[in-house]
């Protein structure tokens, strides 16, 4: 079984989530395909919290935004 969720000390308060990225990486799945999934999916993942996402530079120089899930999140968009 694949371990998805980490935690950041970023914040006040560490709280457990998962990328869009690692999601595609550990499901044989496109960048783009979760994204498309998450964008179409994103008033149910809402109800587990605010979908937040995050600015990544890539090595072509352009920027790629990266999905941050919580694990109910992740969890419902895996299923």
């Amino acid at each position: 079984m694949l371990n998805l969720v980490f935690y950041t000390d970023n914040t006040l308060k560490a709280e457990p989530y998962t990328t869009s990225e690692i999601i595609a990486n550990n499901t044989n799945n496109s960048r783009k395909a979760i994204q498309q999934l998450i964008r179409k999916h994103r008033l149910r993942l809402e109800q587990f919290g605010k979908v937040e996402f995050e600015m990544r530079p890539l090595p072509s120089g352009q920027k790629a935004k990266v999905y941050k899930l919580n694990e109910q999140q992740a969890t419902l968009l895996i299923t």
